[in-house]
Formats: structure tokens, C-alpha cells, sequence
């Protein structure tokens, strides 16, 4: 069973976001691993289609596994402007607010921590230019530089942060959804882009950084042990 409040934070986050997603789950590595074992939907997903896999993602979450949403795969070809800056704090947020690029989502991972999703465009953009855009403003606000993929993964509302070393007597908080602004385009958005005409040719953005994070590397093979894994939890 979805816990209500889960299910209105999830569902509240993709729907603000304004496009589709793919969702995944990634579990801790285990003893002699230096990766975490996950498993994506690979598949373009609405608010409904969330809404179905719930139940699976919190029995994942309950068995200790991460809850991860990023853009959908079908708009790798067709990109949003939709971006990811991780690790900003209030005072890094105020900044960028500030400076006309206001987020369409906030979500707060941990006491503190704040993920911000913003449209930079209300059009599709150059996958090459979105990524230098992602780039340029890690590199001003303080983000971290190495979550600057255009199909960044960000953590799902309504889900525990199972990071061990925020587990306090088996305990976890919970990534909170702060504010969510469906349809705002940051105001510097488009001038941002625009910047980043040519970086292409200029070499500074024509390879897409990786997709994952490196904890949620996958092989099909593992997946599909993974999935079963999640089903069998979720019918318990």
C-alpha cells in the first residue's frame, strides 16, 4: 500500500515537471561491489503511468533501494530545456532565483539539500546546448558538477533517502517536495541558451555526460533480477 502522502508528492512532482519521465530504482552495492544495482523502466511515462508503478517503487524503497526520476527517453531527441541542479542549499537557491532562473520544481533530498529542476525554454532544445547551459550553471551556483547530464536523474518525492549515513536508528528522511510551479520558464532562460550558440563546434558540449549516476549503472541482465526482486516485494 502507497501511503497517501507519498502518492500526492510523486504524482505532484512529475506532473509539474510538464513532460514525461522514466522512473528506476537503485539498490546499495553488495559486499565487493562498487555499484548499486538498478533498474529502469526504459519507457516514456505520464502522471497515470507513475501513478501504476507506486506500489513497486515503495516496496523497493522499504527494502532500502533509492528512488530516481529523470527525463523520459523519448525526448533525448527532442529536448525540453528541462535541467537538473543538485546539491544547491537555500543561500545557492536565492541566488538563482534571483538571477531570473526560477525553478519549476524544488525537492529537498536532505535536511538542507535541494535538488531544482528548471525549464530553460518553452520550445525544444539542442541536446549539445542544454548540457553546456547545465554546465555553466553548476559552475555558477556551486551544484555539483558531476550531476550535469541533460537526462540527469533526480531523487522521486515521497520516498526515504536510504544514504546510510543518514540512517539514525533505522530511520531515513524523507526527500520532500518543496515547491512545485507547472509551465514557469525561467525568465534567463532563453538568453542562457542562447549563449550557448556554436559550443558544439567549439568542442565544450557535443558528448552527453552519462545518463545515471554511477551508483545506478545497469546491465539488462541485472535489471531483470532486480525487477523480479521488486515484484516479489511489492506482493508481499
Amino acid at each position: 500500500m502507497v501511503h497517501p502522502a507519498t502518492r500526492r508528492a510523486a504524482l505532484t512532482a512529475v506532473a509539474a515537471l510538464g513532460v514525461d519521465v522514466d522512473v528506476g530504482v537503485v539498490f546499495r552495492p553488495r559486499p565487493g561491489e562498487d555499484r548499486g544495482r538498478g533498474v529502469w523502466q526504459h519507457r516514456d511515462l505520464g502522471v497515470k503511468d507513475v501513478a501504476a508503478l507506486l506500489p513497486r517503487l515503495a516496496a523497493a524503497n522499504a527494502a532500502g533501494a533509492a528512488v530516481y526520476m529523470r527525463l523520459a527517453p523519448g525526448l533525448k531527441g527532442c529536448h525540453p530545456g528541462v535541467i537538473l541542479l543538485d546539491d544547491l542549499d537555500s543561500a545557492k537557491l536565492d541566488r538563482l532565483v534571483a538571477d531570473g532562473f526560477q525553478p519549476r520544481l524544488l525537492v529537498e533530498t536532505s535536511p538542507g539539500n535541494i535538488q531544482v529542476w528548471i525549464c530553460l525554454s518553452a520550445g525544444t532544445v539542442d541536446y549539445a546546448k542544454v548540457h553546456e547551459a547545465a554546465r555553466l550553471l553548476s559552475a555558477r551556483y556551486d551544484a555539483d558538477p558531476r550531476a550535469v547530464s541533460p537526462m540527469q536523474p533526480g531523487r522521486l518525492p515521497g520516498f526515504t533517502n536510504r544514504k546510510p549515513r543518514y540512517g539514525i536508528a533505522g530511520m531515513y528522511p524523507f526527500v520532500r517536495l518543496l515547491d512545485a510551479a507547472p509551465g514557469v520558464i525561467a525568465s534567463a532562460g532563453p538568453a542562457l541558451l542562447a549563449e550557448m550558440v556554436g559550443t558544439a563546434q567549439r568542442g565544450g558540449g557535443g558528448r552527453a555526460a552519462p545518463e545515471t549516476p554511477r551508483i545506478a549503472a545497469t546491465s539488462p541482465a541485472v535489471s531483470a533480477e532486480v525487477s523480479e526482486r521488486i515484484d516479489a516485494l511489492a506482493k508481499r
